[in-house]
């Protein structure tokens, strides 16, 4: 059994009592510390405010959610918190990436459904289109109440993720800029997860349209323009590709050989933590 993290996959409603929350999730990666307890955590927050003026029992739930997403990927965590001068844009992927890895309706919303409509020439994500999928994903588990919530609140979500416009701009589903930190911050926190598909290819790079011609590119600008040549790398200063980690779910992951549009994936530190040193 690995003793890597995984994404989550039991069915939850988390999502009812909170959305993406993208300024909580950045006050609780940069305040909390390593081997500090959550109740130690939870009563300095509410001493220094850093979640605002928020009830202690929703102060609570709410670093309880924070700790869903976060907490099990304690290297991530170290590298968030050390992260100097990160962009709004690369703020607001990692915490839509971190909801995803903490909710499987989610991720299966954002990382398949939205895809598929985008792909389809579907312009608006609505509440109607979210609460008929919903009922076939979770059929007779949920109430119809239940249901309907949770779907005006995976709008809401995405909404703030940069995925679908606002209201005003009716709810057009958007394909955000994906600066090359962020595609190398998920790529580095997929590299040691349990998940469903490969390194290339699952929902959290569809999500934000990673996909095709636009991964290539990207992948190309993150590897320096190497090319693979037979499933080789030609950096002669890369050590063997025995030596490489496999990648992704142990049934449906890339081997070492795995190429982006003819761009090796060598070029990647082991971790995440090696990834951020560096950067610098």
């Amino acid at each position: 059994m690995s003793d890597r993290p995984s994404e989550a996959t039991a069915l939850h409603t988390q999502l009812l009592r909170f959305t993406l929350e993208a300024s909580a999730c950045v006050a609780y990666w940069s305040k909390t510390k390593p081997q500090q307890s959550r109740a130690d955590f939870t009563k300095l927050a509410a001493k220094r405010r850093w979640f605002g003026d928020r009830s202690p029992a929703r102060l609570k739930k709410l670093i309880e959610e924070l700790s869903a997403r976060f907490d099990r990927f304690p290297d991530a965590v170290n590298v968030l918190r050390d992260w100097k001068h990160m962009s709004r844009g690369t703020s607001k992927l990692v915490c839509h990436w971190h909801l995803q890895l903490s909710d499987p309706v989610y991720r299966w919303f954002t990382g398949d459904l939205l895809p598929g409509l985008r792909s389809a020439g579907v312009r608006c994500a609505t509440r109607e289109i979210a609460a008929g999928w919903l009922d076939r994903v979770v059929s007779e588990r949920w109430a119809d109440s239940t249901k309907l919530k949770f779907a005006s609140n995976l709008i809401t979500a995405t909404s703030e993720a940069g995925l679908v416009a606002p209201p005003t701009q009716g709810r057009a589903i958007l394909l955000p800029d994906v600066p090359d930190d962020a595609l190398a911050y998920i790529l580095h926190l997929l590299l040691n997860t349990e998940f469903a598909g490969s390194l290339t290819d699952n929902p959290y790079l569809r999500s934000v349209g990673m996909d095709g011609p636009r991964l290539v590119d990207a992948v190309g600008r993150l590897s320096g323009g190497r090319h693979v040549e037979n499933g080789d790398d030609d950096d002669d200063d890369m050590e063997d590709d025995d030596d490489l980690m496999d990648m992704g779910d142990d049934d449906d992951g890339m081997d070492s050989g795995e190429n982006c549009g003819g761009f090796g994936l060598a070029w990647m530190a082991r971790d995440i933590t090696e990834w951020a040193s560096r950067r610098g």
